[in-house]
């Protein structure tokens, strides 16, 4: 039989991209390789709670978190690319049947000789810091049975690596131990899906955009033509390629905060990027979308009535800060920024 086809996995094109990016001088020197980030995103995937990507995501680039410093726009665009790729695989991979093929395993690196690392050290490191960040009362409101049969899975997989012995054990051991780790996270992860608590969210994780063609082949049709077509099909719903959901009936976010981003975001930087003229200078490497920081604010590219129907006039290139914001809104999963947002239009908060 064959094995269904899984949209999520990654090529090995970018699997490789990631191993070679999160060791880059793009990021920080801090941040997480490889293996640590797939015992981080396990740690934080077995959350019984949402943990929302603007919470655990700076974790992965820096023990400083929003305070890491990067060495580049474009290069960090594609790094959050890739980790919410790899984040979406790990989601559409964890708590299948130990005998499907794509079913999730924990990665780590070989170790070789003179290493002084042994292995899984960094996978259980990355895990732990992902367990860490479960909210508090996270128990609240489950089975009690259940919460006690997580708890105690937990223990029993980490109970070695503990112990004082744990320093001398071979690597054989070692990935035995880490075998275990990853029936655990499995069960673990199947386990909130039978009591009925949703599987996190995917992620937006955009491929890099594609250069922006110099003007109109001989067989392409006339711009004129296009953008009054396009301009009638607006008028009928919302843009082509942006979704019907909770975020395109809402728009608060849009007229409620400053948008400012690295100019590398922008059209003449990257091609398909923001238009420079929808920004104005914040400083010589921030811009900010115009009429963010008018009084009332409005982003210039919001259209429609909010709270009722509006879309984006650049959604497909819009800048991170808006494709980052409240990842779980359009699902109807607020956060204090998007219920504060609201709040000013006079909207109840997401549920």
């Amino acid at each position: 039989m064959t094995e269904p086809h899984n949209p999520y996995l990654m090529s090995d094109e970018d699997f490789e991209a990631l191993e070679e990016v999160l060791t880059s001088d793009i990021v920080p020197e801090d941040c997480m390789d490889l293996e640590m980030l797939d015992g981080f995103l396990a740690g934080v995937l077995i959350s019984p709670r949402p943990i929302p990507v603007e919470r655990w995501l700076p974790d992965v680039w820096s023990a400083h978190g929003e305070e890491a410093s990067f060495s580049g726009g474009r290069g960090l665009q594609r790094a959050i690319r890739l980790v919410k790729a790899y984040y979406n695989e790990m989601v559409s991979t964890l708590g299948l049947d130990d005998d499907d093929e794509i079913c999730w395993e924990p990665f780590c690196f070989a170790i070789a000789e003179g290493d002084t690392l042994k292995v899984g050290e960094e996978w259980l490191e990355g895990f732990a810091q992902g367990l860490d960040l479960w909210p508090q009362g996270w128990e609240e409101g489950l089975d009690e049975e259940t919460v006690t049969a997580v708890r105690d899975t937990l223990d029993e997989v980490l109970a070695p690596w503990a112990e004082d012995s744990a320093a001398e054990a071979g690597e054989e051991t070692r990935l035995e131990w880490l075998g275990a780790m990853g029936e655990a996270v499995n069960d673990i992860y199947a386990h909130w899906r039978d009591a009925g608590i949703p599987a996190p969210a995917l992620l937006e994780a955009d491929a890099p955009r594609e250069p922006a063609a110099t003007g109109p082949g001989r067989n392409d049709p006339c711009p004129a033509a296009a953008a009054r077509s396009s301009r009638s099909a607006a008028a009928r719903s919302t843009m082509a390629g942006q979704p019907d959901d909770h975020c395109t009936r809402c728009g608060a976010c849009c007229a409620a905060f400053r948008v400012d981003f690295h100019h590398s975001e922008l059209e003449s930087a990257t091609p398909g990027g923001v238009p420079d003229g929808l920004t104005v200078p914040v400083t010589t490497t921030l811009v900010r979308m115009r009429g963010t920081d008018a009084a009332p604010p409005r982003c210039v590219a919001l259209a429609g009535e909010i709270g009722t129907a509006v879309r984006c006039t650049l959604y497909a290139s819009r800048p991170s800060p808006c494709r980052d914001f409240a990842p779980y809104a359009a699902l109807g999963i607020g956060e204090d920024a998007c219920d504060r947002a609201r709040a000013r239009h006079g909207l109840p908060p997401l549920g």
